[in-house]
């Protein structure tokens, strides 16, 4: 089976061809049925033409929309969409979070960064944190920062649950020690990325142009700080960094 993805990629020529066979068709078709009108013993000529007629502008139909859709695969358009994600969609979603007092946060977002992603601060009058978002168009990776001497040991367990979920929906969840370069801080990143493997299936495939696939990912993200920023108010966890959370 041919998949229709790849139609759009054909060289403009071939698809001016197409574009203009199809069109020559369904005009010669009409042209023909209308020809015929009133024509006696030549009804089986105007079925034909009409059926034609009816082929060839499906065919028309089916190919222009391949065509423009060329737009959903153009480097540009996705670049806009990530971003669009990131800045906009993303944001609005973790605006929703409530603490353990049952307040929301607020939220700042920066600018791009790091290739394919963005920073976000959260705060409110009970805590705060920082995060890293990235989306590289199927793959989503999500950093956050501890503050803290524990042993990663100790931050796994107090944790479990948090990372544990995420780790049911395809999440891949590391937790590594770290020490900022340009302040010396010393801490301890938490890497999370989904390659969305689910039930051995893969639910990332065209994350951006899909919209109930999107929302399930900024959802899931959302829910995920929810549990990490209750979790650590509840074990008086350090969840804010003077450093900004990024790749490593």
């Amino acid at each position: 089976m041919i998949d229709s993805k790849k139609l759009i990629y054909l060289p403009g020529w071939i698809k001016l061809t197409i574009v203009s066979a199809l069109t020559l068709c369904l005009f010669a078709a009409v042209y023909v049925s209308l020809s015929f009108v009133g024509v006696p013993d030549h009804s089986d000529w105007i079925l034909l033409s009409l059926s034609l007629a009816q082929l060839a502008a499906t065919a028309l139909v089916i190919s222009l929309i391949l065509i423009f859709g060329e737009r959903e695969a153009n480097l540009h358009y996705l670049i806009s969409k990530t971003e669009m994600l990131l800045l906009n969609n993303m944001p609005k979603t973790l605006r929703k979070i409530e603490d353990s007092h049952g307040q929301k946060l607020n939220v700042a977002v920066s600018a791009i960064n790091n290739i394919f992603g963005a920073n976000y601060h959260l705060e409110n009058k009970n805590t705060k944190t920082k995060m890293w978002i990235g989306f590289n168009v199927d793959r989503i990776i999500v950093a956050y920062f501890l503050k803290t001497a524990e042993s990663i040991e100790t931050m796994q367990s107090i944790f479990q649950y948090t990372f544990g979920g995420a780790e049911s929906v395809g999440y891949k969840v590391n937790f590594e020690h770290a020490t900022i370069k340009s302040s010396g801080e010393q801490v301890i990143s938490i890497w999370c990325t989904w390659p969305g493997m689910q039930d051995g299936i893969n639910i990332s495939t065209d994350l951006l142009n899909s919209p109930d696939k999107k929302l399930f990912i900024i959802q899931d993200i959302a829910m995920m700080t929810q549990s990490f920023i209750r979790t650590a108010e509840r074990n008086s966890v350090n969840i804010y960094t003077d450093a900004d959370p990024a790749p490593l």
